[in-house]
């Protein structure tokens, strides 16, 4: 696993965040890890992680065939009627599900945390945010 060291860091992103150590840890965007923190923003780290996409892995009509004839004789997949119905149907299933995702922190890659150089800026000037 990356550490922060070693991430890219960026000054933007637009997508899910994964800040450790304030509670609540993945957001869909800085904004909201902001807002859900309120007056704390003290207590927040200076980055947090940017976050990948899981999406969810529908079985292909070969997958389906080879756990349905496991059991089954050698050639019996061979002998598997209505799979170009059960392609569609996939199909059909993977575009209707399209937005089932969970996300997951890219250990390669992390966000500044706005609010942090405002704080960052003050204490330079030796002032208590």
């Amino acid at each position: 696993m990356e550490t922060l060291e070693t991430a890219e860091k960026l000054e933007t992103w637009d997508g899910w965040v994964y800040c450790e150590g304030i509670g609540r840890e993945f957001f869909p965007c800085i904004e909201e890890l902001l807002e859900e923190e309120g007056d704390e923003h003290a207590e927040l780290p200076e980055f947090a992680f940017v976050c990948s996409p899981i999406r969810m892995r529908v079985p292909t009509v070969a997958d389906i065939v080879e756990q349905a004839c496991e059991y089954l004789h050698e050639d019996a997949s061979d002998n598997i009627a209505g799979d170009d119905e059960l392609e569609e149907a996939l199909r059909v299933f993977a575009q209707a599900n399209e937005h089932v995702v969970s996300y997951e922190p890219d250990w390669k890659r992390a966000v500044r945390i706005p609010a942090n150089e405002t704080r960052a800026g003050e204490a330079q000037k030796g002032e208590t945010p």
